[in-house]
């Protein structure tokens, strides 16, 4: 739902492995399961959101905590899609969400529509600048 809401918005990131309470701290992932929790990851995005452009770009970073260790995350970027993006539901209706401040919000498909009339890529040139960054962090 997440990743819709950023999509049906402006685009985002979103980090796991830090946590979700301010003062933010820094937990990190298992790094033996990584790999699998990846591809889970874009296994479920592409079988929610029915959508065949790859909005979405998943990279590992190391990040140190405050005890100076170094722990894994995972960077999402999800780039503005010029269609609406919808997430599947367990009785098989779609909710449609948007990221609004920082919180996502189910709105009405046509509102989220209105304001992709002005969408005239899908950030191809976003995704691309960001997956060269994350390759460049240290």
């Amino acid at each position: 739902q997440y990743i819709a809401s950023f999509a049906n918005n402006q685009g985002g990131v979103l980090i796991i492995g830090v946590s979700d309470k301010i003062p933010r701290k820094i937990i990190g992932l298992d790094y033996d399961s990584l790999e699998n929790r990846i591809r889970d990851l874009k296994v479920l995005i592409k079988n929610k959101t029915k959508h065949d452009e790859n909005f979405v770009e998943i990279q590992q970073i190391k990040l140190k905590d405050e005890n100076n260790r170094e722990k894994i995350c995972l960077v999402i970027v999800t780039a503005q899609t010029l269609q609406v993006i919808g997430v599947l539901q367990d009785d098989g209706s779609y909710i449609y969400k948007k990221r609004i401040g920082t919180s996502s919000e189910t709105v009405d498909p046509n509102e989220i529509r209105k304001s992709k009339q002005l969408v005239y890529s899908t950030n191809f040139d976003y995704l691309t600048y960001l997956k060269t960054f994350v390759k460049n962090m240290p």
